[in-house]
């Protein structure tokens, strides 16, 4: 069925323009046939629709990347059941993980997955720029991409996340947090905790920033510091948010991924040693390259992938395991398709993510504790934050402009 292009300018999914306009000569799996993607432009451009620019069909061009599908991918076994329905972000594309299937939603190269509601939100890295997309899922044509949320982004962005003050995206190669509003997207600023790079990643004060969690009072950074090439640990800086430094200390680990505050201590990836950590105890060894995790009542699960050198790292093979939320015991240990980068639960909050510092602040990693939420105090900053009328809006009442 053809679609009608909108006339008033709006933001424009470039993989579902290059596989709507785009003439039949141009085929988006064949790099050669893109020369004519400029010729294309000039067509588009003469016929009035602005929105499809030149611009963006080289970025289709560029990156060969096709929109979210519009019908399901066949599914296959895993082989090992996994508890809960979750999306894992890999260099080799976004998969839905449900029961014993994984579904493929989309090849590419994608890190940071945010929820709102039913939509997600996933960072999709390209040959020479970045973008957030908006995915919704389809009562029968599975989940596809409908809109692009932030483009222009560097290649090199991390982990994104809601918070409260908006789109939090961690600007990784310009070791920079951006911050971007959830109403309206193009307005957005850019904070240097650690100082602008003058020297581009050579620069001596650059912390390869790759995660953040967001609370009503802090937010929580990790600084990577490239452990492997520099030898210095991974540190935390935890911002207040004026964006002013409140504390900075280091991690009991090497090249860090993740942070997550919970009751009894940070939980966070001693990537470069293979360990997951609480606080400075390792609570699981696997051995692999430890990235990835997402946090339940039930469940922690946590995600890797082989060591790898950086032009082997879109072919390298990846793990997910399954531990018990309150026993720490290993449920389900699964070889996955691809290195994997990202892990959010789908059926639920997700605790290692900024919704559910609730909930995270009472959870305790490894203890049979019930969860209680009815205090919401973080022992790192235990009489900082006293909540008032209640707990702070949800982020997916924020994403959909709707006040607090």
């Amino acid at each position: 069925m053809s679609q009608r292009m909108p006339s008033a300018p709006q933001p424009v999914d470039a993989g579902m323009a290059a596989n709507t306009y785009l003439p039949a000569s141009v085929s988006r799996s064949d790099p050669a046939s893109f020369a004519s993607t400029f010729a294309a432009a000039r067509t588009f451009a003469e016929r009035g629709w602005p929105n499809i620019s030149s611009r963006l069909l080289l970025e289709a061009r560029l990156t060969q990347w096709s929109a979210l599908p519009t019908r399901r991918m066949r599914t296959r076994s895993l082989g090992a059941e996994v508890p809960g329905a979750y999306v894992v972000a890999t260099k080799r594309g976004l998969y839905r993980v449900a029961g014993g299937e994984i579904e493929l939603l989309s090849q590419g190269q994608f890190y940071g997955v945010a929820k709102t509601g039913r939509q997600l939100l996933a960072f999709r890295m390209g040959l020479r720029a970045g973008a957030v997309w908006a995915v919704d899922p389809h009562p029968w044509r599975g989940w596809r991409a409908v809109s692009t949320v932030v483009r222009h982004l560097s290649r090199g962005v991390h982990q994104i996340d809601l918070g409260t003050g908006g789109l939090y995206l961690c600007d990784t190669y310009n070791n920079a947090l951006r911050v971007f509003s959830t109403v309206n997207p193009e307005y957005g600023r850019a904070v240097f905790p650690r100082g602008r790079l003058d020297h581009g990643r050579g620069s001596e004060n650059y912390a390869h920033l790759n995660s953040v969690y967001v609370t009503p009072s802090r937010i929580y950074l990790v600084c990577h510091n490239e452990s492997a090439k520099t030898g210095r640990p991974s540190e935390l800086l935890v911002l207040d948010h004026h964006f002013a430094l409140v504390d900075r200390r280091p991690f009991n680990g090497r090249s860090v991924h993740n942070v997550v505050p919970t009751a009894n201590g940070l939980l966070y990836c001693d990537s470069l040693g293979g360990r997951v950590m609480l606080d400075d105890r390792p609570i699981y060894e696997p051995g692999w390259f430890t990235r990835g995790l997402s946090l339940s009542e039930e469940y922690l699960v946590v995600g890797g992938s082989d060591y790898a050198g950086r032009d082997e790292r879109v072919t390298g093979a990846g793990f997910l395991a399954v531990l018990d939320r309150k026993t720490l015991a290993v449920r389900t240990e699964i070889r996955f398709p691809a290195m994997v980068q990202e892990i959010r639960r789908l059926d639920g909050i997700d605790l290692a993510a900024s919704e559910g510092w609730f909930t995270a602040a009472s959870c305790r990693v490894g203890s049979s504790e019930p969860v209680d939420v009815s205090e919401p105090v973080f022992p790192q900053t235990r009489g900082e934050y006293a909540p008032r009328g209640g707990p702070a809006p949800h982020p997916s009442r924020l994403a959909q402009g709707q006040p607090a």
